[in-house]
């Protein structure tokens, strides 16, 4: 459900904002969720981190926006590779 919140303010605000607090966001709730010391707060790191991870939508918005209809197919399969790469790593 947060993807459609994201998307909706990468509309709003612009999509490199939006991606770069997503970023951000997810940084700091990881670096949380590494220096919790009870339960309850690895658990609400980790639904912070879910909160902030909903960035798909918006880059593949920003893709769009930013791609033509020539190389448009290649910078998709590029997020397929990543998603390969670091799931392999």
């Amino acid at each position: 459900f947060v993807s459609y919140a994201w998307g909706y303010l990468s509309d709003i605000h612009g999509r490199r904002i939006i991606l770069i607090t997503g970023i951000i966001g997810t940084l700091a709730a990881l670096i949380l969720f590494g220096f919790s010391t009870s339960f309850i707060w690895a658990m609400i790191a980790r639904c912070l981190t879910g909160f902030f991870n909903g960035n798909l939508g918006v880059v593949k918005a920003y893709l769009a926006d930013i791609t033509d209809s020539s190389n448009r197919g290649y910078a998709f399969s590029i997020i397929g590779v990543a998603f390969g790469a670091g799931i392999i790593l």
